[in-house]
């Protein structure tokens, strides 16, 4: 994914979190997001061209589905598998082992 800001890479998480659930077949989903604007923006659906609007825009034809999604802000304090893995993220070990 490159370079980016916090609201970036949340907006990419749900993105493919929302994508592989619906390839699975889960039809019930809860997406927990700890930016606020993240959860802002789904819960709103105001979609208008802006800086992160390429994102936006998949992520809210994802949402409008025939499914249940619930989008909800959780601390990350409080979601320790999301903590390591934004730790993960900030020490490249992780981009280390995927070009290994």
């Amino acid at each position: 994914m490159g370079s980016g800001s916090a609201m970036k890479a949340e907006l990419w998480g749900a993105f493919y979190g929302l994508s592989l659930a619906w390839d699975l077949g889960l039809w019930k989903i809860i997406l927990e997001v700890d930016n606020k604007n993240v959860v802002k923006q789904l819960v709103e659906m105001k979609s208008h061209p802006g800086r992160n609007w390429n994102l936006v825009a998949p992520l809210e034809a994802l949402l409008r589905r025939q499914w249940s999604v619930q989008v909800r802000h959780i601390y990350r304090e409080c979601n320790r598998s999301a903590d390591a893995l934004a730790n993960l993220g900030h020490s490249n070990v992780l981009s280390d082992r995927i070009a290994a």
